[in-house]
């Protein structure tokens, strides 16, 4: 610059914009809370402008700032509050290269001459934000674990209702082949709760209609057939099947064959009458009538 000067010579001013420089760039720091880190982090905004001698402009950057208070008692409150400039806005508009001559007034009030191509002028928004972050209780960390646990007790129970389901269904289709044969050749698709979704027999897809009315009937079947007093009266009729074939005596002598089960003397209770010998148990210890 010359001495006593504004700007540079005009010579200089024509080479820089012979040049292909074309832009300006504004930066400001922000501030950002870091849930990670727990601490107010910088974080660099950039706004560009087109810088051309023969469009100069003028730019209101707004300071937006923001109050965050921070919550992080683990039990009880604990509130901390800062400012922090959280964002700012830009305003942009065309001006006369004589704006910021009329607009800027010297220290000792005189006035200055001169040509400008951009001019900021920065300030803060009178609105202010306000942002609160609380941190987990310990108190809302337990009822979270509570409600976890609560989710993996009813997937349980909600499993075993399935292996329940599938266990009942594959049973009972068990006990109906034993009555009929052919249905080992029945191959049932069903779904996750096991309701039954395809039917094949020998590779053939059957109805539904026409196959859920049966299947019911004999599902009705073999539940019957899986009940408490239906097992004692076929346990009953295979025991008679070996007294006919092998003959009571022999069956005795088969139960006779196990140890007996014995208590040590110093299993007795003190006060108790002493026994000579303790009663044996055997499953065929007498006759039992039945009709042929």
């Amino acid at each position: 610059m010359d001495d006593g000067g504004y700007c540079a010579e005009q010579q200089e001013i024509d080479e820089y914009f012979s040049t292909n420089h074309g832009l300006l760039f504004l930066s400001i720091n922000l501030q950002q809370y870091n849930y990670e880190t727990l601490e107010f982090e910088q974080i660099k905004k950039t706004e560009q402008f087109a810088f051309e001698e023969v469009s100069p402009f003028h730019a209101q950057v707004v300071i937006q700032k923001q109050q965050t208070t921070i919550d992080n008692g683990i039990l009880f409150s604990n509130l901390e509050q800062y400012e922090v400039i959280k964002d700012f806005r830009v305003n942009t508009q065309t001006i006369s290269s004589k704006f910021a001559e009329k607009t800027v007034i010297s220290a000792d009030g005189s006035k200055l001459q001169f040509d400008s191509l951009c001019s900021f002028g920065f300030r803060i928004d009178n609105k202010l934000g306000l942002e609160v972050i609380l941190m987990p209780k310990l108190g809302e960390v337990l009822a979270q674990i509570g409600s976890i646990v609560n989710v993996i007790m009813l997937l349980k129970i909600f499993s075993n209702i399935i292996n329940t389901t599938i266990l009942e269904s594959t049973l009972l289709d068990e006990i109906i082949e034993i009555y009929y044969p052919q249905f080992k050749q029945v191959q049932i698709t069903r779904n996750v709760l096991g309701k039954v979704k395809q039917v094949h027999y020998k590779g053939v897809q059957i109805k539904m209609k026409t196959f859920k009315p049966k299947y019911n009937q004999l599902l009705d079947i073999a539940r019957i057939k899986f009940t408490y007093n239906n097992l004692i009266q076929e346990l009953s009729r295979i025991q008679m099947i070996l007294i006919h074939q092998i003959g009571m005596e022999n069956i005795k002598n088969i139960f006779k064959n196990g140890e007996d089960l014995q208590f040590l003397e110093s299993d007795r209770l003190s006060n108790s009458p002493k026994e000579q010998e303790f009663e044996k148990f055997a499953l065929f210890d007498q006759e039992f009538p039945f009709s042929q």
